[in-house]
């Protein structure tokens, strides 16, 4: 694959991550994944980093509570799933309320 073994052990114990999209797809080739299973690695790979790119400027509002979630401690993972699926409501409800409109104003009026 072209990569050396001690930068493959690192990233094996969690002391690096993986570099790039390219070393991903490469590792994938090696491992014959299948699409899936290369998509997969990628979204594993960019979990594993535990690192957020958060726009720039971020909102106040929205600085404030990624920053509580960061520096809660006790948080448990029950805790974090409840905030996934509170996040997945209220996605679901802009969702259907996006629809809802975008409905009513192709009906148009008669």
């Amino acid at each position: 694959m072209g990569v050396d073994d001690g930068y493959i052990s690192a990233i094996e114990r969690g002391i690096r991550t993986p570099d790039g999209v390219a070393f991903i797809e490469q590792l994938g080739d090696a491992l014959n994944l299948d699409a899936n299973g290369k998509q997969e690695l990628a979204i594993v790979a960019t979990c594993s980093q535990r690192y957020i790119h958060l726009s720039d400027p971020l909102p106040v509002y929205k600085y404030r509570v990624i920053a509580a979630l960061v520096r809660d401690d006790g948080l448990s993972e029950e805790d974090m799933e409840a905030f996934a699926r509170v996040h997945a409501a209220i996605r679901r409800n802009r969702t259907a309320a996006i629809d809802a409109t975008s409905a009513s104003s192709q009906g148009g009026a008669m």
